[in-house]
């Protein structure tokens, strides 16, 4: 029977180690049709930490690629909540975050997304990036408008990702921000 592939699980204290919740002010999405290639976890990785890791960027057809989210960063949230029982479990993943303003393109988003299938990228406080959604885990999305108060944070949406995944996936490849040719 092979030894464990477990590691010291202590926070590097001492070392400028950050712990700083909530996420960073820009997120990614891309709708599902817009791959040409989803990526998946490797197979048979060197490293057995790097199993829930994907390093190999996801391609786009022509004119795709992944779209910037400019979120609130006082606002912005990844929970990852245990699911199932001793021998069946994965993860409800949820990302909430508020996407301030009212442009035609928060709209258009808001009306669409909630039918469409995509993967978002979003990041830790320390940049790291979780991945929601696979080639066969959907993201469900919704997404709330509030014109808010005079007093409040300012009109725009709060928008609500939930995933059902097998696995945590972090995201450790080129992020596509600009039209594939």
């Amino acid at each position: 029977m092979p030894v464990s592939a477990y590691k010291k699980l202590v926070p590097a204290f001492g070392t400028g180690f950050n712990n700083m919740g909530g996420t960073p002010s820009i997120a990614y999405w891309a709708p599902k049709g817009d791959f040409l290639a989803l990526q998946d976890l490797p197979a048979s990785p060197t490293n057995p930490e790097d199993k829930y890791v994907i390093a190999t960027a996801h391609t786009f057809q022509t004119g795709g690629r992944f779209y910037e989210m400019y979120t609130s960063q006082q606002k912005g949230r990844v929970q990852y909540e245990a699911l199932g029982g001793e021998d069946g479990n994965g993860w409800k993943v949820t990302f909430t975050a508020f996407l301030p303003s009212d442009s035609k393109d928060l709209t258009y988003m808001a009306n669409n997304i909630r039918s469409d299938w995509g993967i978002f990228l979003v990041p830790d406080a320390d940049g790291k990036l979780n991945q929601i959604g696979n080639a066969v885990c959907k993201p469900m999305v919704t997404m709330t408008f509030d014109t808010e108060t005079v007093t409040g944070d300012g009109k725009g949406y709060m928008i609500t990702v939930v995933a059902y995944m097998p696995w945590k996936i972090i995201y450790a490849a080129a992020v596509t921000t600009t039209p594939a040719s």
